[in-house]
């Protein structure tokens, strides 16, 4: 499965850095998302012993992400922060504590699964075009249409990278180039 595929990667992982630095890693940390229960650790602490991998620690995501965040500025102990994942694909969060040198994850973290930046891609496309009122499922539409099969395509890619733009801009624009809208 997924958890075997995961093992292969981490060892060869692995083996890049002993040959690049000329020895194993002296110590191994695997990260996971927070909300992972001890079925699916099980499934990968097993996945990773049949690569014969030795890993140190395994610690949540948000723990890892606190933990680099942590490492560029000075946390006083009892520091709370609040660590996100979005993801092309799925939503993780988590609350973590400052306890000295380490993170203790407060609360229960949570994700879903099927939300992610895709998910932001699609929700503008449907905004493009419900504000172009272009009903795609309207039989009057061609679908056969190279113009308007190349077009729509186009517009998917805008909007994703309009979606990427918003990130450092406070508004931008799509071109639209489908036949008879503009």
């Amino acid at each position: 499965g997924a958890e075997l595929l995961m093992a292969r990667l981490l060892a060869w992982v692995v083996k890049q850095v002993s040959t690049t630095e000329g020895a194993p890693p002296d110590s191994l940390a695997v990260t996971h998302p927070a909300n992972w229960g001890e079925y699916k650790l099980d499934l990968l602490r097993q996945a990773i012993r049949h690569v014969e991998v030795t890993v140190d620690h395994y610690v949540p995501e948000p723990v890892a992400a606190a933990s680099f965040y942590a490492a560029q500025r000075d946390l006083g102990p009892g520091t709370v922060v609040a660590v996100y994942d979005l993801g092309g694909g799925t939503f993780d969060a988590a609350v973590v504590r400052a306890e000295g040198n380490s993170f203790r994850i407060v609360g229960r973290p949570d994700g879903i699964e099927r939300l992610g930046g895709i998910d932001f891609d699609h929700a503008i496309f449907r905004h493009v075009v419900t504000t172009l009122g272009l009903d795609l499922d309207s039989p009057a539409l061609d679908a056969d249409d190279p113009a308007l099969v190349a077009g729509l395509q186009q517009l998917r890619q805008d909007c994703v990278e309009a979606k990427e733009a918003l990130s450092v801009e406070s508004d931008v624009s799509i071109p639209v180039l489908v036949p008879q809208r503009h």
